[in-house]
């Protein structure tokens, strides 16, 4: 008999003399125990009452909790078939990938409630006495209140049912980020053209406008001359942390201006004259005519987001009328309000036909 054939020999008297399993046994037994648990799903349930609700609720969350590790909380609405779509982890998620957008990295955010902020809107200015403790003129006030009130935005997905129950995808993942671009698209839109109201007041209402030299009223007409005294029209005060925003097709015309012996136009890093630029959607600028703006230039810091509250992500089933397929409907709201508040400090560059 082989050494093999001695330990199986042993093993089988060792399991008929009492309770004793290998480790191998136990395994084996635990991954068949797994394979009959399921997660416990509102379908299950006739949950129709608060209560009945709040307990699949805990249900659910305890089944993630023991099962698989994971840490989940709902809203009272987001109790049915999209359940355990929205951790409470996804709203910092949500925050984190909005704020790498090119806006929200150019601007300052201030969180808050809504209501009176206190901002530099002139730069302050300091008189020489013209005597020992002579009096001097007053100056303009410079630190004043500004108000923002916005009625928010908000962002919609479909999820058809059947993906909820079955997908083997990442599908909290894709709602993210499907949220993240649609809010993204929104706020960079908002932030070159809102006109106030409801939605930020952008860079064409709040900046200050730069005429470009007479006769240079469309994009063929631009030169590196006039893209350098744009440069030089913005204060000193601003110049040196001050980023270029602008169409492609600028990028491009600006590319096709640059000397090699002196290059002002650096592709790979991404600067002009050596500040940093940005390319916004051409949709954003209109077409090239007399006092249309062809980029902004300026520092970014002077223009405020104000924040009230985190980015909500939770189900909606009521007073929608989008669908009637067994869809659920994931909702995304952001309440955000922007505006500049020092205008000398962001140049917006426009042709000129006089």
């Amino acid at each position: 008999m082989t050494d093999e054939e001695k330990k199986v020999e042993l093993l089988d008297e060792l399991k008929k003399s009492g309770d004793f399993v290998t480790r191998s046994d136990m395994h084996i037994e635990l991954m068949d125990a797994l394979k009959d648990v399921q997660p416990v799903r509102p379908s299950a349930f006739d949950a129709t009452t608060v209560s009945q609700k709040a307990i699949v609720d805990r249900e659910v969350a305890n089944w993630y909790r023991v099962v698989l590790g994971e840490h989940k909380e709902w809203e009272s609405t987001t109790t049915a078939v999209g359940l355990e779509l929205v951790p409470s982890i996804v709203y910092g998620r949500i925050i984190e990938k909005l704020d790498n957008t090119f806006v929200r990295k150019l601007v300052t955010h201030y969180p808050g409630d809504k209501g009176v902020i206190p901002v530099e809107n002139l730069q302050p200015i300091a008189l020489r006495m013209a005597s020992p403790r002579a009096a001097t003129a007053a100056v303009t006030m410079t630190y004043n209140p500004i108000s923002y009130a916005t009625a928010g935005a908000t962002a919609w997905i479909l999820v058809d049912n059947k993906l909820i129950r079955n997908a083997t995808m990442n599908l909290v993942t894709y709602i993210e980020n499907a949220m993240v671009r649609a809010i993204a698209r929104l706020e960079r839109t908002e932030f070159i053209t809102g006109a106030g109201g409801t939605a930020f007041t952008g860079l064409r209402t709040g900046a200050t406008n730069h005429d470009a030299t007479a006769g240079i009223d469309t994009l063929a007409e631009l030169t590196l001359a006039q893209i350098t005294a744009d440069y030089w029209a913005l204060g000193v005060d601003y110049r040196d942390n001050a980023t270029w925003v602008m169409p492609g097709s600028v990028i491009a015309k600006i590319q096709s201006l640059n000397i090699v012996a002196t290059p002002l136009f650096d592709l790979p890093n991404r600067t002009i004259l050596g500040r940093p630029f940005v390319e916004a959607p051409e949709a954003l600028f209109e077409s090239p005519a007399d006092k249309k703006i062809y980029s902004y230039f300026g520092d970014f810091s002077y223009f405020y987001m104000e924040e009230d509250g985190q980015v909500q992500l939770k189900r909606n089933d009521q007073g929608l009328s989008l669908t009637t397929a067994d869809q659920t409907v994931i909702v995304a709201q952001a309440e955000t309000d922007g505006q500049v508040v020092l205008a000398e400090a962001i140049n917006a560059n426009a042709y000129n036909t006089a």
